[in-house]
């Protein structure tokens, strides 16, 4: 039911856009912009869906998955359709598609550290269940990759643990923080968000929604939840 309640949302979707009342050939545009993104979400899901099974992630995989998954859906995919409706020039899209993609991966890479080290009251999600779901995030193969032969044993009954306790959650945790992985994680999430900013700041476009699009950049990596 909850693949075809999705398959039911892109229809609706479509239908939107096509009975709009915008020029015919932004119409068209649109349309093939929002085709192009549940495109590459699909083959993003399949991805994220399938490295958990992978003995071997690397960071170049973990970043495919942010780009095709999450930055093309949350901020690219969006801001790219309102911008087409409202008549920008290639030019404006490019910007908007070197912001929305930096930002979108730094974005759920803020998502990846809630996950697992944020607060459950404000997050609405268990802090445990990435660890369970054996999740292949920035932070995991970057813990991995520094961990010792004792630090790895932990990551490894805990990661992908249906039946994790609290003591195994704890000790990833800490394993986490020991290597490195959450500085490292931080850090490059901050360096996107950076990158969204200097890129759209050298843009010629109007003072109103650069400095909205500025704000949005600022809160993606001091959100709690």
């Amino acid at each position: 039911m909850g693949i075809l309640a999705g398959d039911l949302l892109d229809a609706y979707a479509h239908e939107v856009l096509a009975n709009s009342k915008f020029l015919p050939v932004a119409k068209v545009e649109a349309l093939n912009q929002l085709s192009l993104v549940l495109k590459d979400v699909i083959i993003g899901e399949g991805m994220d869906v399938h490295y958990p099974l992978q003995q071997e992630v690397s960071e170049k995989d973990v970043f495919n998955v942010l780009g095709l998954k999450t930055a093309r859906y949350t901020v690219d995919g969006p801001l790219k359709i309102g911008a087409i409706l409202a008549g920008a020039d290639k030019k404006i899209l490019d910007v908007l598609n070197k912001y929305s993609m930096a930002l979108g991966v730094a974005y759920q890479i803020q998502d990846d550290l809630l996950g697992i080290f944020g607060k459950q009251e404000k997050t609405g999600k268990s802090v445990d269940s990435d660890i369970k779901e054996g999740k292949k995030t920035l932070l995991v193969i970057e813990a991995q990759k520094r961990a010792n032969a004792k630090q790895k044993k932990i990551l490894a009954q805990a990661l992908g643990n249906e039946k994790l306790t609290q003591k195994q959650a704890e000790e990833f945790r800490k394993v986490v923080i020991e290597t490195g992985a959450l500085e490292y994680s931080q850090k490059m999430a901050e360096k996107l968000m950076n990158e969204a900013k200097k890129t759209l700041e050298k843009a010629t476009l109007p003072k109103e929604p650069k400095q909205f699009l500025l704000d949005i950049a600022d809160y993606i990596i001091s959100r709690e939840k």
